[in-house]
């Protein structure tokens, strides 16, 4: 279980990942082994270095800590148009709710993303033609979660379509 440190308080320093992008401030959480789940209490002071890509902060407990951000922070879609491109090819725009445009390449059954082509953070990622199951795995590791679980709904106001 997690142990809270007495006196004094630990100062700690995280580097984060280089190869994930951030759409909003990240959060920082702790295990807790007793309740089986993720705290943010006990944790302060937080502060985000943008330039060496670092977040320094204060703990009260020694146990795992985790960087974390909003599942659904792309969702719902500010607008999405798939366009044919050719037989066998199509393209697929989406514009998040964290304002990021994207753009899937889909041919001959495999998918390569293409934009967003300024984030350092997914350089590695894009122009990659692979199963569209590897590119939601490479996308979602990298930050860019656009694909909802099946309780989605619970998470994400949407509002519902006419179908007259």
């Amino acid at each position: 279980a997690s142990a809270p440190v007495s006196q004094p308080i630990l100062a700690m320093n995280m580097k984060l990942p280089i190869s994930v992008f951030f759409p909003e401030e990240p959060r920082l959480a702790r295990w807790e082994d007793g309740q089986n789940c993720w705290r943010t209490d006990g944790i302060t002071d937080a502060i985000i270095n943008h330039e060496d890509r670092s977040i320094s902060f204060k703990s009260q407990y020694i146990c795992p800590l985790a960087i974390m951000m909003d599942r659904y922070v792309h969702m719902p879609f500010q607008q999405w148009q798939i366009r044919p491109m050719g037989l066998g090819r199509a393209q697929l725009s989406i514009k998040t709710a964290a304002n990021i445009e994207l753009e899937i390449e889909i041919e001959d059954g495999l998918c390569s993303l293409s934009m967003p082509d300024d984030l350092d953070e997914i350089k590695g990622i894009l122009n990659r033609k692979v199963s569209p199951e590897r590119l939601q795995e490479l996308m979602f590791n990298a930050g860019l979660n656009i694909f909802p679980a099946e309780d989605g709904n619970k998470y994400v106001s949407i509002i519902q379509k006419d179908s007259s």
